[in-house]
């Protein structure tokens, strides 16, 4: 089981690593446009992560893949596939939806609550911009 654990983190990595070259992006550019840290796409790009000294396969939630997929313009549906994850197109885009409402802005920041998924994702990559660009 932990070979296969490890054989998928690899995939994942490959592709990942591949998809960033091909797009010509830093791993910060790349985990920005996802919206996670450089450390933790760095780890999900190695396929090992390391917790209490520990090394391990990476792994992530289908919907992070999913994020990342689409930060490095790659099919979401391949990267999970080569995770080993089996989710319908209609389920991956149920799953960003979900996130994208769920990620954290500060009230006291701006209030998104009228903004679409979409206009939100679009909303957090221009506060990540200017955050890069400071």
């Amino acid at each position: 089981m932990e070979t296969d654990k490890a054989a998928a983190a690899l995939r994942v990595a490959e592709l990942l690593r591949a998809a960033r070259e091909a797009a010509d992006m830093t791993k910060y550019e790349a985990a920005a446009e996802a919206g996670m840290s450089e450390g933790r796409w760095r780890q999900l790009e190695k396929g090992v992560e390391k917790r209490a000294g520990v090394e391990s396969p990476a792994s992530a939630p289908p919907v992070t893949l999913a994020r990342m997929a689409r930060a490095v313009g790659l099919e979401p549906s391949q990267l999970l596939e080569a995770a080993g994850v089996t989710l319908s197109e209609d389920e991956v885009t149920e799953e960003l939806t979900k996130a994208t409402y769920h990620r954290k802005v500060k009230a006291t920041s701006i209030d998104v609550s009228d903004l679409t998924p979409e206009q939100v994702a679009m909303v957090e990559g221009i506060i990540i911009g200017l955050r890069h660009n400071k």
